[in-house]
């Protein structure tokens, strides 16, 4: 079945449009803006890209690197970059995609990047492909694109790559998700070898198993893979609200799935977007809905399954913030960003200790520091994100916090 997906798509909009109940908790209070923020870049004008949704990657001189959705080098094509921004704030376009009646380009990278150790950058596009149908590249240290694999979707290797990031084994195969396709059209995992060759590790039914997986994977130190998927699990009569899985070599090249986690649509979450942080044999990470104010929850799975809510976000319209996109653990804490909620409505950074306190570390105010953010990285001297909208030019921001 042919799903049309517009630039830009991605299901964390439907959450951010839902009415919410509000519930009160409590948090710690902390002034809006009392941490050490920094915005770094303000995209403007097209050819700077904007829209950049996507987690951000440094190299050892602390470059930094992603992508944006929309924008490029020609207004007319809109369709994303990927970007350099040295430390001072300078920014360079290493890519504008381009959509050619051949396919030979990628068009809107939903993806951030993944680095290997000799300098090249690997990403996906949600379209665009000989198929129209997302694509695998490679940027090379000078620059250079390469198309590495053109998702052909149907019932085969699968079908628009999510905002999911790649990772690298230790023998240089990438591995990652596609939200639709495969065998049963609701989405796959995969491994791409440094040749080259496509293999499916995994087709999800959309039943108990899952299905459509918008996050990307972690690897454990055994080799077995993790990841979230958007709807499908144990609960599908109700909600089917998504579960957490781990893929495991299961001899002679194959791989099973056991499901550690479905979410009901209660207390526990429901929809798990974003993707997981492994720390310690445990998987952290969030959903955008569902907990005691339907706000969202951060969450921890054991690797063997068990999953145990570190908290629940309250209301669209409180200080802790609504619709969690990502954590990110850091010696014991938690650091977070929500897309709503804050106090100003446009987003928040948030750290979860221990005993569950969250304190807020900022509030997004759009007009100067953005709106919508989606995720933290660890770089030099502090956690850098990106937003989608908002900053001086309302076309999103790069930004440093110091907590």
């Amino acid at each position: 079945m042919k799903v049309e997906i517009q630039p830009g798509f991605s299901f964390l909009t439907f959450f951010v449009f839902l009415a919410l109940a509000v519930v009160a908790v409590v948090i710690v209070p902390s002034p809006a803006h009392a941490q050490a923020f920094t915005v770094l870049y303000n995209f403007g004008e097209p050819a700077s890209g904007y829209d950049a949704s996507t987690n951000v990657i440094f190299d050892p001189s602390g470059n930094l690197y992603s992508t944006t959705d929309l924008g490029g080098a020609n207004p007319s094509d809109d369709f994303g970059t990927v970007f350099e921004l040295s430390p001072d704030g300078t920014e360079t376009i290493l890519h504008n995609f381009i959509y050619t009646p051949d396919g030979s380009d990628g068009v809107n990278p939903a993806a951030g990047l993944v680095r290997d150790s000799a300098g090249n950058l690997y990403g996906t596009t949600s379209l665009g492909g000989t198929s129209d149908e997302g694509a695998i590249f490679k940027i090379d240290s000078a620059g250079n694109e390469t198309i590495l694999h053109n998702f052909a979707g149907g019932t085969t290797d699968g079908a628009y790559p999510g905002p999911g990031n790649l990772i690298i084994g230790s023998a240089r195969n990438l591995y990652g998700t596609t939200t639709l396709g495969g065998a049963f059209g609701f989405g796959t995992a995969y491994e791409l070898s440094p040749g080259g060759t496509l293999t499916v590790l995994y087709s999800f039914t959309g039943g108990d198993d899952g299905g459509s997986p918008e996050s990307g994977l972690v690897m454990d130190s055994s080799g077995n893979l993790y990841g979230t998927t958007l709807n499908g699990g144990k609960s599908q009569s109700n909600c089917g609200c998504g579960v957490v899985f781990r893929l495991s070599p299961h001899g002679s090249g194959g791989w099973q799935e056991t499901v550690l986690h479905s979410f009901s649509g209660g207390t526990d979450g429901q929809f798990p977007y974003a993707g997981l942080a492994l720390n310690q044999n445990r998987l952290f990470g969030s959903t955008g809905r569902g907990g005691a104010g339907n706000c969202g929850v951060v969450f921890e799975v054991g690797t063997n399954g068990n999953e145990r809510v570190l908290y629940s976000f309250s209301s669209q319209g409180s200080e802790d913030g609504c619709y969690p996109t990502g954590v990110l653990p850091v010696e014991g804490v938690l650091y977070g960003t929500t897309a709503l909620g804050g106090a100003f409505g446009q987003g928040s950074i948030f750290a979860l200790n221990a005993s569950g306190t969250v304190t807020l570390l900022h509030s997004f105010d759009s007009s100067t520091d953005g709106s919508g953010p989606n995720g933290l990285a660890r770089g030099p001297k502090g956690l850098y994100g990106t937003t989608p909208l908002g900053g001086t030019n309302n076309q999103g921001t790069v930004f440093k916090i110091a907590p």
